[in-house]
């Protein structure tokens, strides 16, 4: 009678924590066949307030419609697309993954992801990359990136709204 009792408590408190283990596991370079000279590719670009002006343009056009305008996973044509979206807000997603890495990402795309290779310009593509690692900047600069990005983001400024 105590073993159900004491596997249903186990159940409650740890399942919680290993499915959002899941969520949160970082992004698996090899499922998206990134190379090591792929991954050791610096980022040409700085992350100064006008190219992530620029970059969020970028995201906005190109990949808020599934990625949503906080990169949130949340955008609209995500659930119409039937697809779950990684959280790019949390800092454990990016855990490890260079700028290369995320580079060859976004010019290779994965499944319903487009691949920007034929879309956009490498320089648009590293502003992206810049404005990617903001989301989860002011989270994971309290954490410590792990040496992780090539570049230390930091939060775009406009005059009309607060930092997301």
């Amino acid at each position: 009678m105590r073993t159900p009792l004491i596997l249903g408590l186990l159940g409650v408190l740890f399942l919680p924590s290993f499915l959002a283990g899941q969520e949160t596991a970082p992004v698996n370079q090899q499922d998206w066949e990134i190379t090591s000279e792929e991954a050791a590719r610096e980022n040409p670009v700085e992350p100064e307030e006008e190219t992530l002006q620029e970059g969020k343009v970028l995201f906005d056009s190109q990949c808020a419609m599934c990625h949503g305008k906080t990169g949130d996973g949340k955008g609209d044509l995500a659930a119409s697309l039937g697809v779950k979206i990684a959280d790019l807000t949390n800092p454990a997603r990016l855990r490890g993954i260079t700028d290369g890495a995320l580079f060859a990402m976004l010019t290779k795309g994965k499944g319903k992801m487009p691949g920007l290779e034929n879309r956009l310009p490498d320089l648009f593509q590293w502003k992206l990359v810049n404005y990617i690692r903001t989301f989860s900047a002011a989270s994971s600069s309290s954490a410590g990136s792990g040496g992780a990005s090539n570049t230390a983001a930091k939060q775009p400024q406009t005059s009309s709204s607060p930092p997301e």
